[in-house]
């Protein structure tokens, strides 16, 4: 349920101490978010009047409810008016629906393309600069490949350095750190020239 700035989980009232499922003759309200859910997410809606909700603690809920059993409007009517609309939805609307959809998967593999690294040496030759970097672990963008169904951000990476064809100027962009939709502040244009690999030395039982 979206209001006017948060968006409340609703599940439904399960009474404390019953065997019996939950019912949308009461809605439980499970937690509350600031941010309102993905357009793409949303499968349809419709408009609830604030003066037919009535909210109640927990305690009073628990005692309201079996008295209040078949007096109220089930949650599950607003639910059916949502499957209706969409069964109505027009092709304009499916449509508008399907882009939307497409928009946000296409952002998600976009997103997954931004590798995470480290850099771990800089040098400067008159207006040259050059440095070395690594991958780091990031577990957001690890997650996002994995729900992508694509191998880990360093593993796809080191494929693309690879390629030559990512060795020409202005082909690669750094960037500060940042999350899926969010601008970054400040950007660079760089040149890859190699790839090495990385040596491990071991002093005294520790590995540097």
């Amino acid at each position: 349920m979206l209001g006017r700035t948060l968006t409340y989980r609703l599940a439904p009232y399960r009474q404390p101490g019953s065997t019996e499922s939950g019912s949308w003759e009461f809605a439980y309200c499970e937690r509350a978010d600031a941010d309102a859910p993905v357009p793409a997410a949303v499968i349809g809606d419709t408009l609830i009047d604030s003066t037919s909700l009535d909210i109640l603690r927990n305690p009073d809920a628990t005692q309201a409810f079996p008295r209040r059993r078949g007096k109220v409007l089930r949650w599950s009517h607003y639910q059916q008016r949502i499957i209706q609309k969409q069964v109505r939805k027009s092709d304009l609307d499916r449509m508008h629906q399907s882009f939307a959809l497409l928009f946000a998967i296409e952002l998600a593999y976009a997103a997954a393309d931004i590798f995470p690294v480290q850099a771990i040496s800089k040098t400067q030759d008159g207006d040259s600069h050059l440095i070395q970097i690594i991958s780091r672990k990031d577990a957001d963008r690890q997650k996002l490949s994995d729900h992508l169904g694509l191998d880990s951000p360093a593993k796809r990476l080191a494929t693309m350095l690879d390629d030559d064809e990512v060795r020409e100027e202005g082909a690669w962009t750094l960037s500060e750190s940042g999350m899926l939709g969010e601008k970054f502040q400040m950007t660079t244009s760089w040149r890859f020239l190699e790839r090495t690999p990385i040596k491990l030395y071991h002093v005294r039982g520790r590995r540097f």
